[in-house]
């Protein structure tokens, strides 16, 4: 059996069909993307809820060791995973999908799923401690690894859907609003509650982020080289042959698709003629003869790029600015495990209108580009059809008509503007709560004439605690600069004796966003007889 076993939502109807959850679909897909043999898949249909259920061929389980109609064996939100050494626990759909792409990886780089160079750094000191305290079989820990890529669809520096849904309008929207607001459409068309549907924000927040450039980390680093190779190449170009072959759209590609930019000579001829006129100018391109003319503008011929001399000189004048990324993927110009969960999502909407997406073309025109571009990528493609996609009758109905018809509310984009940078927090930085949801819990504290007070430590001022007395992977001093030392060990004073006077023996006691496990993994010392939960 796989040393990592998948609990998730989901039943068997018969010998061909399974019924799944949307989160279960997504899971599913990147398990049969990734490494399908690296798991072993555990159904448990506790608290299914079929009317927002999705029918998944069997084929999909072929490589994949698993079992149906089990009970619910813990009590986390699934999917979860849990590997047979019974100390790591993971839940969620994010999460649990993360680790999938690591272990894939590590199992097959030559796959290139997650070609990253491992910061060992918390994680160094996180081993350690767990190592002193492999006795104590109370502590349940789960880690997230700081990574740094060349590539990996674990996205920029790792970052892709790294952060919770509490604290990141992306995470959210693809981890809990967009799975919940397809689902609760599709339940509505399949019920034919009416034969006109108001598109939801969610999924009009989608269609908006992709209206935009996309997000490019480190603009200046990521486009100098290319920059660099342009300019080169105009130092090559001789004849007039050159120049007519000269390639404006360029694609660069990698081991699980293309990106692909465009070379705006146009954008530079404007900025020059900008200065020298102290005018706005607008340039058009007009093909004559395998030539590119730039006019002015009075209208006149200005200048002729198809001149070798002239293209040089545009070229040589170029900036960073001229390099046009196109927005082919969710998190920026590559792909990341966001495409693979929302692509599932967005190929169960279009299933549920019998691929007659037509309907929605208008509405939906940047999601139906990413979707084909999707599509078109030879691993997502094949990972489609293995998992009983059926891409032959979406290609044979996506310009038919459907009966629904399709609305969207008004002013609906301007209010989904203000939540813009909400959405883009979809890589590392600091964390901080969605403001909407910030908003809410204020609301309620003032209407429900809540009253704010300062609480006292229960032990007053006696918080200190012996550190020399303590093992070495308890002490928090063993990965940290001298100058954070001394406040790190008074924080932890603070909330580890706060907790000795409140626990008693049997108490679950968690510990949220522990970093590096220092307060948790004290807790656990002091408190032996209680359970404690890292995450």
């Amino acid at each position: 059996m796989a040393s990592n076993i998948i609990y998730l939502e989901g039943k068997a109807i018969d010998d061909e069909t399974i019924l799944v959850p949307l989160s279960s679909a997504a899971l599913l897909f990147v398990v049969q993307y990734c490494s399908p043999e690296s798991f072993s898949l555990k159904f448990t249909r506790t608290n299914l809820d079929e009317a927002n259920c999705f029918k998944i061929s069997r084929d999909t389980l072929d490589k994949t060791e698993h079992v149906f109609d089990i009970d619910d064996e813990q009590d986390c939100l699934l999917p979860v995973i849990r590997q047979t050494d019974d100390i790591w626990v993971r839940s969620g759909l994010c999460g649990t999908i993360r680790y999938i792409v690591s272990q894939a990886h590590f199992d097959r780089p030559q796959e290139h799923l997650d070609d990253l160079l491992l910061e060992l750094g918390n994680y160094a000191s996180l081993h350690n401690a767990i190592l002193t305290f492999s006795r104590i079989s109370h502590i349940i820990i789960s880690v997230r690894f700081s990574t740094e890529s060349h590539f990996s669809t674990h996205g920029f520096r790792g970052g892709s859907l790294k952060a919770c849904a509490e604290v990141s309008g992306w995470t959210k929207l693809c981890e809990v609003e967009l799975p919940d607001t397809v689902s609760q459409l599709v339940n509505k068309i399949r019920n034919e509650e009416s034969t006109v549907f108001s598109l939801p924000e969610d999924l009009m927040k989608l269609e908006w982020h992709f209206l935009k450039p996309p997000k490019i980390h480190n603009d200046d680093k990521t486009k100098r080289p290319f920059l660099k190779q342009i300019q080169k190449e105009a130092d090559n170009l001789k004849t007039e042959e050159d120049v007519t072959e000269f390639q404006y759209n360029r694609e660069i590609h990698n081991p699980h698709g293309v990106t692909k930019f465009y070379v705006n000579v146009n954008a530079e001829y404007e900025t020059v003629r900008s200065k020298t006129n102290n005018k706005n100018i607008k340039s058009k391109k007009e093909k004559k003869s395998n030539s590119v003319i730039i006019g002015g503008s009075d209208g006149e011929n200005v200048q002729d790029i198809s001149s070798v001399n002239n293209l040089k000189n545009l070229l040589k004048k170029m900036t960073i600015d001229n390099l046009e990324f196109s927005h082919l993927y969710s998190e920026g110009t590559t792909i990341t495990m966001a495409d693979l969960i929302l692509y599932t999502n967005i190929y169960h909407l279009f299933e549920s209108l019998d691929f007659k997406i037509a309907s929605v073309q208008h509405h939906l025109k940047h999601i139906i580009t990413w979707f084909d571009h999707m599509t078109s990528l030879p691993r997502v493609h094949q990972t489609a059809i293995q998992c009983g996609y059926k891409l032959g009758k979406l290609a044979k109905n996506r310009n038919m008509t459907s009966p629904i018809e399709f609305t969207v509310e008004e002013g609906l984009f301007e209010k989904i503007n203000e939540d813009e940078m909400e959405l883009s927090r979809r890589c590392r930085g600091k964390y901080r709560p969605i403001k909407p949801d910030v908003w809410s819990a204020l609301d309620k504290v003032v209407k429900g004439e809540i009253q704010i007070e300062t609480g006292i430590h229960p032990r007053g001022d006696n918080t200190a605690i012996l550190w020399s007395e303590v093992p070495e992977g308890v002490y928090p001093g063993l990965d940290l600069p001298k100058k954070r030392l001394l406040r790190k060990c008074e924080q932890l004073e603070n909330l580890v004796t706060a907790v000795l006077e409140l626990a008693k023996p049997g108490d679950v006691i968690v510990d949220f966003c522990s970093g590096g496990g220092h307060l948790g993994i004290a807790v656990a010392h002091f408190l032996p007889e209680c359970k404690v939960s890292i995450i």
